[in-house]
């Protein structure tokens, strides 16, 4: 009997011992070079179009990028002639300023490549209501020119856009990115609390944001990228803060990698979604 329990000893300190054995640990959740789902970091850059051959802006981008169920869609918010709010990246259509047109003159003469009308706001939030996806709104306020109506227009177009937000009930869907202090303070006042709006100021320091109460900062990520690598000090100076930080426009893969390896990073907006949101950490 003492010898058939010193074999039972002797087997199970055996088994103890493979166990511990490096080639006997359970699996990383994530080993080095798997594939992760980095969907909840990745913006499509006015839409998901580059990859798929549409136009930016145009609403057949914006709901292919909901059907991907990143983080968000990016889009660019004017206001026309006639107080419409307009899905469109530039100053001018045919040589006029969107301020001087009503929205029956730009559909009368313009469509996108593929024929769709300049799409307005309104058929974004739409669009983004049917839809069962995750994904994000944000909407850049445009910074405008003196001759294109400057401050004043864009505040006009952040306020317009808020009114159709919450009369759709889409507050938790969207998101405002602003360029100017200018604009940003009066559309912060508009939103009232109920959604996040972004400073992309990259002249302001992490200390200016948190003494301005200001809690998102979205960069050029050149501003957080130089000379061929990411500055970590200055990553970590916004987010040690708390202050959310996300990153524009990244189409360079080694670029994203780095950013996207940053645990507190909120977010990366880029033309290429899908090559994005695939990649391999």
């Amino acid at each position: 009997m003492k010898k058939l329990c010193m074999l039972f000893l002797s087997l199970a300190l055996l088994s103890c011992s493979k166990s511990s054995l490096p080639g006997n640990q359970p699996p990383e959740e994530n080993p080095p070079g798997a594939t992760v789902d980095l969907a909840e970091k990745i913006v499509a850059h006015r839409g998901a179009w580059k990859e798929f051959g549409y136009p930016d802006n145009s609403l057949i981008a914006f709901e292919k990028a909901l059907s991907m169920d990143i983080l968000a869609s990016e889009c660019d918010i004017q206001i026309t002639k006639d107080g419409k709010v307009l899905i469109y990246h530039d100053e001018q259509i045919n040589g006029k300023y969107v301020k001087d047109l009503t929205y029956q003159q730009i559909q009368e003469t313009y469509n996108l490549s593929n024929q769709e009308d300049v799409p307005l706001l309104s058929t974004f939030l739409t669009s983004l209501s049917a839809s069962s996806t995750k994904t994000h709104l944000w909407m850049d306020v445009k910074s405008l020119s003196d001759a294109a109506g400057g401050n004043e227009q864009s505040i006009r177009a952040g306020k317009e856009a808020s009114k159709l937000i919450k009369a759709a009930g889409l507050m938790s869907k969207v998101r405002f990115l602003v360029g100017r202090k200018a604009v940003l303070d009066p559309v912060i006042a508009e939103v009232d609390g109920k959604w996040e709006v972004a400073y992309m100021n990259t002249a302001y320091t992490a200390n200016q944001f948190s003494n301005a109460g200001y809690t998102w900062a979205n960069f050029s990520y050149a501003h957080i990228y130089k000379s061929g690598t990411g500055d970590q000090p200055l990553f970590d100076s916004y987010t040690d803060k708390n202050i959310k930080l996300s990153v524009h426009t990244v189409d360079d893969v080694a670029i994203a990698l780095w950013f996207l390896k940053q645990p507190k990073l909120y977010g990366l907006t880029t033309n290429n979604p899908l090559i994005m949101k695939n990649l391999k950490l």
